[in-house]
């Protein structure tokens, strides 16, 4: 899940692309994408303190890392002066078949060897026009590389591999850093690289996630959409034509967006649309942008109108290839739950890492990325999935990870050649259907090693076949293996072609391809699959929903000239991409402060409807008026109304509050067919434990203050003290190392708490108070075979004060920090064997108390 988090602290970094020192710098980075069987020549600038000697032994290395392929003497000429002043230019002559090669100058024992290192090359021929709008990239170049020049050629590339569309990013803050007054340039060179990009004639996707300081409030959105609305005609009005499509902020439902929920997100997303809508009539605009399927999140945004007036939806994910197929599923079935089954789906980040360091991955790790982002767009474009990023194009360091697809110096990595090989083999296809694993049999795994699943079998066969060659299909092996294995097929292969675009020979065995990498491209007569292959796939429903997003036609909703939002204060509500939890004492009436934003030129006359699942009663609307109310133009206004929380709210369990805006009529009533905006918002309040034990009078209280029955589990470097108070436990944590910290001690479970009985387990109620930094929560863990559950987001805040909560079954989702793998991927109370409660810290030192814990059994 994407990212940029440095970013967020200075959005002015300027990457180094200068070489450190090395002795090898190429001179055009075009010059490492050659035509197959053709002559070509890559020149490098030698810089080095020493005259060096007259010509540079290489070696070319197959796409393996280990096979030479052939060697070569490179020619060095002087220019510009003479001495250890002059410029020198070392020129290598080569020609390449089809595929991945690396040129390389480290490892060739001679004396004349020149210091280097090896450097990717891409020989494959110059994709056809119109290009497969499906191949995109997420390039990031405003932020990820610096030079005018090498932003250019980099399009050049991804252009010349037939990739129509680029991802980019924005700093609004940087652009309009005093109000109203726009450097279009700013450092990072905005305008000369959009301009680049129509130049080039590669459509651009425009990516903002950040509002100006003097915009913006103590959360992370802009406080007045009025003025972000202003803004945005601007921005509009100056790069209509150049946007081809706009993604109205980045992963919204985590940090970017402040962990706030979908209704908070929707208010800017309304406020920026309109404008484009008015200003960039052509340019797309892109819903969503979500880091992983968070249910609540989303319905909640469907309710408040995030799809309304949509082009596309877009989302990320990071994990590996055959979760693709549920998670597309997962999306279309929300989005038919809305009314919006067949919007387009974009999944405009979607990656695999190699580990830091060094300037190109060790091979392994290449292939491992490689391998799954390409099988990645290979299930994107079988479930329907419209358009497909791969992140990041360029060298990019985050963490102890490395999402780029070229080195250090821009030179191509296995990952951007085997995607280009993709692009080239599947361009222009249909998904047709896949072959029966069982009619695939695994003969041989000559390299056990499989990093990427740990599972042996052949895990995909999907099948493609364009629309003008009726006689040939294009099928897909995955197996995600490092190592060599041979299958059996039962078809004819006319060409077999590895994941980066090399021919396999054949092999001696009839009816057997053997292939490393973890995937294979084979071409076979489509008649010869006749009899095998199957279209009745869930990939397959997914891929028609796909075909009908191709003439998706967007409903326009209100203008958005009117804008609810709800201004929570967090001295009483903590928000999360859930919800909003009342903290405290919530028997009494609550008050609830919307705000209605007009963003027109002409004053606005609206009325308010409420509504709820039956948990809220609407006491009282506390502003002056008692019917329609009057907006001034371009302004905000607070409108304030009391409320109160029913029975199911003394249960914790989340109730939802809708505010709808609707204009009025010649009469002054509210006018049902013309509605102005809406919005859902989702409340929790603090159970109460009588209610709960009366609602659930079979429970269990835990005992908790027995240090004895903890073990104590904390982050290294972390120091956890138990202390009994009362019948609570108090866990005090100091932290000495500035790593990942977190403490979670484990309790398990009393054998009363049975697997028959832990079968009707309905949920865990609990009395918690916490200091310091910190995000509170409860791991529920199978046993061994099952999973880690943990509770999404905060548990309680951490205030010192006492607070209560229910966590139920629902309320949980699989930690993958923990390593464990849930065998039946879903949560078992049965399997249920121990508990923690702990937190993870942002401070030195840190507590928890934990008071009044019982399971509650139906």
């Amino acid at each position: 899940m994407r990212r940029f988090a440095f970013l967020l602290l200075s959005f002015f970094f300027l990457p180094i692309v200068a070489v450190f020192g090395e002795s090898l710098r190429p001179i055009d980075i075009e010059q490492f994408f050659v035509s197959p069987d053709t002559d070509a020549t890559i020149h490098f600038a030698v810089e080095e303190s020493e005259t060096p000697p007259l010509s540079g032994h290489y070696r070319i290395i197959a796409s393996d890392g280990e096979s030479i392929y052939s060697e070569g003497e490179g020619s060095i000429t002087c220019q510009n002066g003479s001495g250890e002043k002059a410029s020198r230019i070392l020129a290598v002559n080569l020609r390449l078949p089809e595929g991945f090669w690396e040129l390389d100058f480290d490892a060739a024992a001679d004396d004349n060897l020149l210091p280097g290192r090896r450097f990717g090359i891409v020989s494959l021929p110059v994709a056809r026009e119109p290009y497969d709008d499906f191949f995109a990239i997420d390039g990031a170049l405003s932020w990820l590389t610096s030079g005018d020049e090498l932003r250019v050629k980099l399009i050049r590339i991804a252009r010349r591999g037939g990739i129509g569309m680029i991802r980019e990013r924005l700093h609004w803050g940087s652009i309009e850093s005093v109000e109203g007054t726009f450097d279009w340039e700013n450092t990072h060179r905005y305008q000369t690289l959009r301009q680049a990009y129509q130049a080039e004639k590669v459509n651009m996707l425009e990516l903002f996630h950040d509002a100006p300081a003097w915009l913006r409030d103590a959360e992370v959105y802009p406080d007045d959409l009025v003025k972000t609305s202003k803004s945005f005609q601007t921005l509009a009005d100056h790069w209509q034509g150049v946007w081809s499509a706009i993604e109205i902020w980045n992963e919204p439902e985590i940090m970017f967006g402040g962990y706030l929920p979908a209704d908070q997100y929707a208010a800017v997303w309304k406020a920026v649309r309109r404008p484009i809508r008015q200003n960039a009539p052509s340019t797309k605009i892109v819903a969503g942008v979500l880091s992983h399927f968070c249910e609540p999140w989303l319905k909640a945004g469907a309710a408040s109108g995030i799809l309304n007036d949509a082009d596309v939806f877009s989302y990320h994910t990071y994990d590996h290839a055959p979760a693709m197929e549920k998670l597309v599923a997962d999306y279309r079935g929300w989005l038919q739950e809305s009314g919006k089954a067949t919007i387009p789906l974009w999944i405009t980040e979607c990656g695999r890492p190699w580990k830091i360091g060094p300037e190109r991955p060790v091979p392994e790790q290449d292939v491992e990325s490689a391998c799954d982002i390409v099988m990645k767009g290979v299930e994107a474009r079988a479930c329907g999935v419209a358009r497909y990023f791969p992140f990041v194009y360029p060298y990019y360091e985050e963490t102890v990870n490395n999402f780029g697809m070229m080195d250090r110096r821009n030179t191509p990595l296995r990952a951007f050649a085997a995607y280009l090989t993709l692009v080239r083999v599947l361009a222009g296809t249909d998904y047709l259907g896949d072959i029966p694993l069982e009619r695939l049999t695994l003969q041989e795994n000559e390299v056990s090693s499989n990093a990427v699943l740990g599972q042996p079998e052949i895990l995909r066969a999907r099948v493609f076949g364009r629309p003008d060659d009726p006689n040939t299909a294009l099928v897909v092996l995955y197996t995600g293996k490092q190592g060599r294995v041979s299958v059996a097929v039962p078809f004819p292969v006319d060409v077999a072609r590895s994941m980066t675009g090399e021919l396999i020979p054949p092999t001696a065995s009839p009816g057997t391809v053997s292939f490393c990498g973890g995937l294979v491209y084979l071409t076979v007569p489509r008649a010869a699959l006749t009899d095998i292959l199957t279209s009745e796939t869930a990939a397959m429903t997914l891929y028609q929903l796909g075909v009908a997003s191709r003439a998706f036609k967007r409903e326009p909703g209100p203008d958005s000239e009117i804008i609810l939002r709800y201004r929570f204060d967090r001295t009483n509500v903590t928000p999360n991409e859930f919800g909003y939890h009342f903290l405290g004492d919530t028997s009494h009436p609550q008050v609830l402060t919307l705000e209605a934003f007009n963003l027109s030129d002409q004053a606005q006359t609206v009325d308010f409807q409420f509504a709820s699942d039956g948990d809220i009663s609407v006491l009282d609307r506390l502003f002056d008026e008692e019917g329609p109310v009057v907006l001034p133009p371009q302004s905000r206004r607070a409108l304030p109304v009391s409320v109160r929380f029913g029975d199911l709210a003394a249960l914790g369990r989340p109730t939802t509050f809708d505010v709808q805006a609707f204009f009025t009529t010649t009469d002054g009533e509210p006018d049902l067919t013309r509605p102005a905006d809406r919005i859902s918002l989702s409340f929790r309040t603090e159970p109460r434990l009588h209610a709960v034990l009366t609602a659930w009078p079979d429970h269990e209280k835990i005992v908790v203050n027995d240090p004895g029955l903890w073990t104590l589990t904390v982050s290294d470097g972390g120091v956890v003290t138990p202390v009994p108070v009362d019948d609570a436990m108090r866990f005090d944590v100091t932290f000495t190392k500035k790593n990942d910290r977190w403490v979670y001690p484990k309790q398990g479970l009393p054998e009363i708490c049975s697997p028959e009985r832990m079968k009707n387990f309905v949920g865990l109620f609990c009395r918690i108070r916490a200091t310091g930094k910190m995000t509170s929560r409860v791991f529920l863990y199978e046993k061994p075979g099952g999973g880690s559950y943990m509770t999404n987001g905060l548990l309680a805040p951490a205030d010192g004060k006492w607070h209560t909560a229910l966590v139920r079954p629902e309320d949980l989702s699989l930690c993958p920090a923990t390593g464990a793998i849930d065998a039946n991927g879903y949560f078992n109370p049965e399997d249920v064997d121990s508990f923690s409660f702990g937190f993870n810290s942002d401070a030195d030192t840190g507590s928890l108390e934990i008071d009044d814990v019982y399971f509650l059994f139906e």
